[in-house]
């Protein structure tokens, strides 16, 4: 495809969270729905000061209801608690009334090292080379991803837990996906004004191939500190408009240089 730079841009997403374990609640976490949160966009892009800080972006920071699931909870036990047998089951129980989690879900800026690409040795059964995804959070991520575990933390202390911890994806080297990944994965095929940059141009038609239109999360460049939906949505209706209010009246090229 000529100039277009297919793969540059991949972004992921940055998670960090605070841990707590409650004395004598009844959280109910079996009442849950996943879509199910609260959040707070004190430290969600622009909306703080970041003077000193050493990073650009930040979280939306939210509470979650979906850590209802009885199996997949039975690693989550306060410290110092048996690891087997009636004490354990106990814990477990009590665990399961009284966890909770804070999760800030962040900023993941596109960087030259990570992209997309075609496997030059593994390949499907048609013989066709499989997708490489080449990626780690980089400094910016990582220093982002540390501030916004230490305000999960923070509010977690205020919250009046017994028990705080705290975690952050950008504190480990990236060795693949994992169950416990964000799926909200962004660029490959971006969009922008200069198709020596970008694959696509701001109706996320290909700059070289103007009957191809690829819609998705994966025209963007970065991750803005939200879930993508919203703006795949937004963005699909401008595409579709303009497929028809002026593609199919005239098909070409929708930006001309």
């Amino acid at each position: 495809m000529g100039n277009c730079k297919v793969g540059r841009a991949f972004t992921f997403q940055t998670l960090s969270w605070g841990f707590m374990f409650f004395e004598n609640e009844y959280l109910n976490p079996f009442m849950n729905t996943g879509a199910l949160a609260t959040q707070i966009d004190d430290f969600n892009g622009d909306n703080f000061d970041h003077t000193g800080l050493g990073f650009i972006g930040g979280a939306g920071i939210q509470s979650l209801s979906n850590q209802g699931l009885p199996i997949g909870m039975a690693g989550l036990l306060p410290q110092g608690s048996p690891q087997w047998g009636k004490g354990w089951k106990q814990a477990f129980q009590k665990g399961y009334q009284n966890y909770a989690q804070i999760q800030g879900q962040g900023t993941s800026f596109a960087h030259r090292e990570q992209f997309l690409d075609l496997d030059p040795t593994y390949r499907d059964r048609f013989g066709q080379p499989l997708l490489r995804i080449t990626f780690d959070y980089n400094e910016n991520d990582r220093r982002s991803g540390r501030f916004i575990r230490d305000k999960c933390v923070e509010i977690a202390r205020e919250m009046g837990a017994a028990q705080v911890g705290g975690d952050s994806f950008a504190e480990r080297p990236y060795s693949g996906y994992t169950p416990w990944d964000s799926s909200h994965v962004q660029g490959g095929v971006v969009m922008g004004e200069d198709p020596r940059t970008s694959v696509q141009n701001r109706f996320q038609q290909n700059w070289d191939v103007p009957n191809l239109f690829v819609i998705g999360a994966s025209s963007f460049p970065n991750n803005a500190g939200y879930n993508p939906t919203v703006a795949v949505g937004a963005t699909t209706l401008w595409t579709a408009k303009a497929i028809t209010d002026l593609y199919l009246k005239n098909p070409g090229p929708l930006v001309r240089l």
